[in-house]
C-alpha cells in the first residue's frame, strides 16, 4: 500500500493521484503546462516529502561523507548546501543529492525517493567502525518546495525572517507560517526557490494554506518534470543510474577531482584518460523535447545514437541501424537531427 505524505489529505480530493516511489503523489491540480508556467512566471508549490532526508552527525561524519560523496564535504561552509554524487566502484551513479552543512558535526542529505533504502543501507555499510550516526528522518518532517520568480514574496509575507537575501544554495533557520524550518534557496525546476523542512508536522497545514492563500499554485510531480527538463536537470532512473558515470551525464561541476579519494574515483580518472563512452545532450529548439528516438548530425551525416529525455546519446547499436559514431565534434552549438517515426526534425 503507498504511502502518504503530511500534506495528502490537503489535495488528495482537487488534483490527479499517482503512486510514485512507493507514495501517493499529485500529478496534477489545474494542468501540467499551467503549473508549469506558475513556476515559471509567479510561484507554485510542490509537495516533496517524499524525498528522503536523513541527518549524519558524529566525529567521523566529514570522513564518512568524503569517502561517499563526489563533492568535497570538507570544504563546506556552515548552512550551505551542495549538489553531489554518490557512486559505485565503477564510477555508476547510485544517486544525485543535496548535501547540508548544519553545524560542525552535523550535516543533513536529502536524495530521492526510489533510493532512500539502498542509499541508507549504502551509507550504513560504509559508516562500520566509524563514530558517526545516521538518523532516518524522512518520515518525521515534511518537505516543501516554493519555487518561481515571486517565492520570495510568497514566503515572506508568511515568515519571521528575511528570505530575501538568503543566497542560493545556502539555508538558515527560520519560523514560516508557524512552523519551524530550515529553508534552503535550491529547487528542481530553473527558477529561484526555496526548499522547506520542518520536524512540526501540525504546522503542515498552516504552511500549505499560507503559501497557496499568498499566490503559490500547488503543483504536481508533471510540472515538476516538464520544468526540470527545460532546465536541463537529470533525473534519477532517466538520465542517471548505476551504470552511468558523471562524465557521461555532464555532471563533472559536481565531482572534486582534487579530492585524494572517494569511492568511484578511480573509475572516473581512467574514462577522463580514454573518453566517455556515451554523452549528454539537449536537444530543444521552441518545442517539447522528444522521449525516444534516433539521432543524426550533423545535418543528418552520421547516426549518433538514441534520444532519451534529455537528449541521452547512446554507443550502443539500436535494431538494424549501424553503430553511432561518437567521435563526432557535438560542441555546444552543433545541429542534431532527430528522426521521429521516420520524418526528420531538429
Amino acid at each position: 500500500m503507498a504511502k502518504m505524505t503530511p500534506f495528502y489529505d490537503l489535495y488528495a480530493g482537487r488534483s490527479q493521484i499517482v503512486e510514485f516511489a512507493g507514495f501517493d503523489m499529485p500529478m496534477a491540480f489545474e494542468g501540467i503546462i499551467p503549473e508549469a508556467l506558475a513556476a515559471r512566471r509567479g510561484c507554485a508549490a510542490f509537495d516533496v516529502s517524499h524525498m528522503g532526508r536523513v541527518v549524519v552527525s558524529g566525529g567521523d561524519a566529514v570522513l564518512l561523507l568524503n569517502r561517499i560523496m563526489t563533492v568535497d564535504v570538507a570544504a563546506l561552509e556552515p548552512m550551505q548546501a551542495k549538489y553531489s554524487l554518490m557512486l559505485n566502484e565503477q564510477g555508476g551513479v547510485i544517486d544525485d543529492l543535496i548535501i547540508y552543512y548544519l553545524e560542525p558535526g552535523r550535516y543533513m542529505i536529502v536524495w530521492n525517493a526510489s533510493n532512500r533504502s539502498k542509499n541508507l543501507d549504502w551509507l550504513s555499510r560504509h559508516a562500520e567502525g566509524l563514530s558517526v550516526e545516521a538518523l532516518d528522518v524522512s518520515d518525521s518532517t515534511f518537505m516543501l518546495a516554493v519555487q518561481g520568480p515571486l517565492s520570495a514574496e510568497v514566503l515572506g509575507a508568511i515568515s519571521e525572517g528575511d528570505l530575501h537575501s538568503l543566497r542560493r544554495y545556502r539555508a538558515a533557520r527560520c519560523r514560516i507560517a508557524g512552523a519551524d524550518c530550515l529553508v534552503s534557496r535550491t529547487g528542481y525546476t530553473g527558477e529561484d526557490g526555496f526548499e522547506l523542512i520542518s520536524h512540526d508536522l501540525d504546522r503542515a497545514a498552516a504552511l500549505w494554506h499560507g503559501v497557496n492563500e499568498g499566490g503559490a499554485a500547488p503543483a504536481g510531480l508533471g510540472a515538476r518534470d516538464v520544468l526540470r527538463i527545460e532546465a536541463g536537470l537529470c533525473l534519477y532512473g532517466k538520465e542517471l543510474d548505476e551504470s552511468r558515470t558523471p562524465i557521461e551525464a555532464g555532471l563533472c561541476f559536481a565531482v572534486s577531482m582534487s579530492k585524494p579519494s572517494f569511492i568511484g574515483r578511480g573509475a572516473l580518472a581512467a574514462m577522463v584518460r580514454q573518453g566517455a563512452g556515451e554523452r549528454l545532450v539537449i536537444t530543444v529548439d521552441g518545442r517539447p523535447v522528444a522521449q525516444l528516438g534516433p539521432l543524426e548530425a550533423p545535418a543528418g551525416s552520421h547516426t549518433i545514437g538514441d534520444l532519451a529525455a534529455l537528449g541521452r546519446i547512446l554507443p550502443a547499436r539500436r535494431g538494424d541501424r549501424p553503430p553511432p559514431d561518437m567521435s563526432l565534434p557535438l560542441w555546444a552549438g552543433t545541429r542534431i537531427d532527430q528522426l521521429v517515426r521516420g520524418v526528420r526534425g531538429r
